[in-house]
């Protein structure tokens, strides 16, 4: 992961130049007593600065994290924390050595940021994927280099010190409206909203993907705080004010900017272009 500046970057790195190894690492082995796994300083792209002060990431810029061991693959594996969705956040909790950081309460671009440097240290920063040239639709593998990837720092105050509320007036209303960023909490519950939607969606009617994301984010608009009355509002948003809203805060989302650049192999195409480095089942699980 490529920071600002050259010690950010290798700040980040869960290698042997930030090893804390107790004793002689040429006689201890894993599993030995007085053997403690490589440690490295995550820096969170939030600073801190949604945290409320009784919160152990309050003000804060980095986690230590350790890296992961063959137990921790147990948790990738485990059904019933990946049919409940919890697997991701069982993992991010194992190797965060502050054991009173909740993972469910940590912001998504935080969690992406510790989940990409346990991926560097686990499997290396090479990571291979299929992926969809844009111009000629080709499909390839690419290898993306993880440990390039660049922090987006949060770089908006909240309207409140220490917490995760945020303030935008929409163009076309002119109403401001108060949001939240995501955390682990509400991804989960906007993936499993989203999900049951699609369950009740009529066949050829259209799913509700842009109106429910902005219900988890939206906490007012206006004087309304009301839930069911906001879920009424925001689908009847002018189209203006949904996408300016839904673009001022992907604008200003803290976190990995998972982005690389790819070459079509087609020689009949040959077009370079930036894509989403996807993250499917081949991120922790590179063979």
């Amino acid at each position: 992961m490529r920071m600002s500046t050259e010690n950010e970057r290798e700040r980040v790195q869960l290698g042997a130049a930030q090893q804390q190894q107790q004793g002689d690492p040429t006689e201890l082995l894993p599993g030995d007593p007085g053997y403690a796994p490589p440690v490295a300083s995550v820096p969170l792209p939030s600073l801190g600065k949604v945290y409320p002060a009784d919160s152990p990431l309050h003000g804060r810029s980095a986690l230590d994290v350790r890296a992961m061991t063959a137990r921790d693959e147990n948790i990738l594996t485990s059904r019933p924390l990946l049919k409940k969705g919890t697997a991701i956040g069982s993992l991010i909790r194992a190797c965060v050595l502050d054991k009173s950081v909740d993972p469910d309460e940590m912001l998504v671009g935080d969690r992406n940021a510790v989940l990409v440097a346990l991926r560097v240290s686990a499997y290396g920063a090479d990571y291979e994927v299929e992926v969809q040239c844009p111009s000629c639709e080709r499909r390839f593998k690419n290898t993306f280099v993880l440990d390039r990837l660049p922090l987006r720092q949060l770089t908006v105050d909240p309207v409140e010190p220490g917490k995760n509320r945020f303030a935008f007036t929409l163009p076309v209303i002119k109403k401001e409206v108060i949001f939240g960023l995501m955390t682990g909490a509400s991804e989960r519950a906007a993936r499993q909203a989203a999900d049951e939607g699609r369950a009740k969606v009529s066949p050829g009617a259209p799913e509700e993907n842009v109106t429910m994301a902005l219900l988890h984010h939206v906490q007012r608009i206006g004087a309304v705080t009301d839930r069911t009355r906001l879920s009424r509002i925001i689908p009847a948003l002018p189209a203006a004010d949904s996408k300016a809203l839904r673009r001022h805060i992907e604008k200003i989302t803290p976190g990995v900017v998972m982005v690389q650049s790819i070459t079509c192999p087609d020689p009949a195409c040959g077009e370079t272009s930036e894509v989403a480095v996807p993250m499917g089942t081949e991120f922790f699980w590179p063979e």
